[in-house]
């Protein structure tokens, strides 16, 4: 009889002395028990369900009482960033897809990336939540919810485009935002971004503002970019809370003077009435308190529909899913979930994921040939028609493209 060696039990060995003896059945019991929490990632072997609520669609393995109080946070916190922002509610350009994971490994293995707790990136038609079991704690989530406010700025339509240090600010200041059981905190704290301002050489607040982009060579420097945008926009909207003098109105003048010029002194001096140099040591008392006020507001305040249809998702199905999920970061992961479904290699959408594998490696001949072997055997599926259609522009605006472009149709 076999047994599985997460299971096994030790057995006596009459051969070896009794120490000898106990001290090997010590060693195999931990080899065994390390070779159960060592093994290798496999997603599929657990059972996975899609839920469907309002404006997200959430895929997990996770208890159902677990993925619904995500649910409930998502929707919750889109309509606080909604309330409170000139992002206007409507239909979304690109639908979001949340995967939650109850593994860890399982999570880690969707990404090249050991050292984050959740992402957010743009696939080819849907733009991907991902996240492990440890995100929804604050200091995590707001990873997930800062990228949440960028996406429904960009899709939503804001009344104007914002300079980056206040849009980076802002999706900060709103991913701190505590979700709990009878009120919303907004104005909270992100302690790593404010750890960020002060552990190296702190930037000048001119050098923020006045950025034309986030700083990229120097990771310091963009951590302190970081810490500085979220603590000046946070200053901006509460400090009124704490007795300070009122700035909101002067940041709203100040928005709408930029949306149609370059930051400068000039601007910034002619919509907050004092120099760079005075603001900062506004902000700079303003951090140094031993609390900073924060906005307490009713639940009841923000509509939210919280409520999903789920069904179960089989084997093949959330394997060719979590492929498509890994395609962008981890293109070789992603092709071993498209085999790890089971499906043969004579199989259409099987042969149309490996074509995509080989788009995003670059290898546009070979992808054409898997794209088109899968047209051969699905003609009508949907799902291989809109692989090979996405391939075609793709490939035909690279300066290495096939003569015949003109004629390349589904």
């Amino acid at each position: 009889m076999a047994v599985h060696p997460c299971t096994a039990r030790e057995s006596p060995d009459r051969r070896t002395s009794p120490d000898t003896s106990r001290l090997l059945r010590y060693a195999l019991l931990v080899m065994a028990v390390l070779g159960c929490y060592l093994a290798p990632a496999d997603p599929l072997e657990r059972s996975w369900f899609e839920y469907r609520s309002q404006n997200f669609v959430v895929l997990s393995d996770a208890a159902e009482a677990d993925v619904r109080a995500r649910i409930d946070d998502l929707e919750l916190f889109r309509a606080v960033v909604l309330k409170v922002t000139n992002v206007r509610a409507g239909p979304s350009g690109i639908p979001v897809e949340v995967y939650l994971f109850s593994s860890r490994a399982d999570f880690r293995s969707t990404t090249t990336s050991d050292d984050i707790a959740g992402y957010m990136i743009t696939g080819l038609r849907v733009q991907y939540m991902a996240a492990g079991p440890d995100t929804f704690q604050l200091n995590s989530q707001q990873v997930l919810f800062h990228e949440y406010v960028h996406y429904l700025v960009r899709n939503g339509g804001a009344a104007a485009v914002q300079p980056p240090w206040y849009d980076e600010g802002l999706a900060d200041m709103l991913a701190s935002t505590e979700l709990r059981p009878d009120k919303v905190v907004l104005g909270g704290d992100f302690p790593a971004r404010i750890r960020s301002i002060n552990a190296v050489v702190r930037l000048p607040l001119r050098d923020v503002v006045e950025a034309r982009r986030i700083p990229q060579t120097n990771i310091y420097a963009r951590a302190n970019y970081y810490g500085l945008a979220f603590a000046f926009v946070n200053y901006l909207h509460v400090a009124r809370f704490a007795g300070a003098r009122d700035r909101l109105p002067q940041l709203q003048t100040y928005l709408r003077l930029v949306s149609n010029a370059r930051p400068s002194a000039a601007l910034f001096e002619q919509a907050f009435g004092t120099d760079y140099v005075h603001m900062d040591r506004e902000l700079t008392h303003f951090l140094g308190r031993a609390t900073r006020p924060v906005l307490q507001l009713p639940r009841s305040l923000f509509n939210h529909d919280a409520s999903y249809r789920r069904r179960a998702v089989g084997r093949q199905e959330i394997a060719y899913r979590l492929g498509y999920l890994t395609l962008l970061q981890a293109p070789q992961n992603a092709a071993r979930l498209f085999q790890l479904d089971g499906l043969p290699a004579r199989d259409a959408r099987f042969r149309a994921g490996i074509g995509v594998v080989k788009q995003l490696q670059g290898k546009f001949g070979e992808a054409d040939a898997d794209m088109r072997a899968a047209l051969a055997l699905a003609p009508d599926d949907p799902v291989v028609l809109q692989e090979f259609a996405d391939l075609q522009p793709i490939w035909c605006a690279l300066p290495q493209r096939p003569q015949d472009c003109a004629t390349r149709v589904p």
